[in-house]
C-alpha cells in the first residue's frame, strides 16, 4: 500500500485527518456550509486516489504559512509530523503559501544575516530541503497558488483584496525551489482556473473539485499517473 501526506493551510484542513492540536477550518459546521458531504470532497483525497495511495497524515494548519518557526511549514516539527507509526509517506502534496502572500511576508531576503525561515523564497527551499532529508524516497509535488472567485460577485478580485500583485513571483519561486530540489512543480496558476469560494478564499465543494481537477490534469500531463499505478 502506498501512502501520501499533505502540507497545507486552512484550504486543506479537514476534521479528523490532522495531528492533535493543529488549527482547523473545515469543521462539521463549515463543511455543511460549503456543501461538503465528507472527506472525499477534499481536493487532496481525489489526487491521492488517482495516485493509488491512502492518506497517511494531513499536515495542514488553518492560517498556516511557510515561513516562521513552528507552526511554520518549514519548521522541523511540521516536517517530522508527516510520518505516522513508523510509516513514511510515498508522496507529499504541498499546497501552501497564500497566507504568506496575503500577510505581507517578504519574498526575498533583505538582510543576508537574517534566518532563511523569515522569507518566502528561502523558507520554501528550507521546507523542501528538510522534506528531502526526512523522506528521501518520497515523491514531492509542489502546487502553485491559485486564484479564486467569490460566488455571486464577479467584480471580486483576490489580489486587490490582499493588496498585492506579485503572486506570479511567489509561484515563480515555488517552481524554482521545486526544480532545485528535484520535486515536481504543479502549475495550478497559469491555466487561469479560479476555484469557487463563498468567502473568496476557502473552496466550496465545487471549488475543491476544481482544484482537484487541475491537480489531476497536471499529474496526468507529467505521466506520473501511469507510472504510479504500475508500482
Amino acid at each position: 500500500m502506498k501512502y501520501f501526506s499533505v502540507i497545507g493551510d486552512s484550504i486543506s484542513t479537514f476534521e479528523g485527518t490532522m495531528p492533535t492540536g493543529y488549527a482547523l477550518y473545515y469543521d462539521k459546521q463549515t463543511q455543511e456550509a460549503n456543501g461538503m458531504r465528507g472527506v472525499e470532497n477534499m481536493w487532496w483525497y481525489s489526487v491521492g486516489r488517482m495516485l493509488g495511495a491512502r492518506l497517511l497524515v494531513n499536515g495542514s494548519w488553518s492560517g498556516g504559512t511557510v515561513v516562521g518557526e513552528y507552526p511554520g511549514a518549514c519548521s522541523e516539527e511540521r516536517v517530522a509530523a508527516l510520518c505516522k507509526d513508523g510509516t513514511s509517506p510515498d508522496y507529499i502534496l504541498i499546497y501552501i503559501g497564500i497566507n504568506d502572500f496575503g500577510s505581507g511576508v517578504k519574498l526575498y531576503k533583505d538582510d543576508p544575516q537574517a534566518p532563511d525561515s523569515w522569507f518566502f523564497a528561502s523558507a520554501y527551499r528550507l521546507m523542501l530541503r528538510r522534506l528531502k532529508d526526512a523522506y528521501p524516497h518520497a515523491h514531492i509535488w509542489c502546487g502553485a497558488l491559485m486564484l479564486s472567485q467569490r460566488l455571486g460577485d464577479t467584480d471580486w478580485d483576490l489580489l486587490r483584496e490582499l493588496g498585492r500583485t506579485d503572486l506570479p513571483a511567489f509561484n515563480g519561486e515555488i517552481r524554482a525551489a521545486a526544480e532545485e530540489y528535484g520535486c515536481e512543480f504543479v502549475d495550478l496558476f497559469s491555466g487561469g482556473c479560479r476555484y469557487n469560494a463563498l468567502d473568496g478564499v476557502h473552496p466550496t465543494v465545487g471549488g475543491h473539485a476544481q482544484i482537484a481537477a487541475e491537480w489531476r490534469r497536471l499529474v496526468n500531463k507529467y505521466g506520473q499517473y501511469i507510472r504510479c499505478k504500475a508500482l
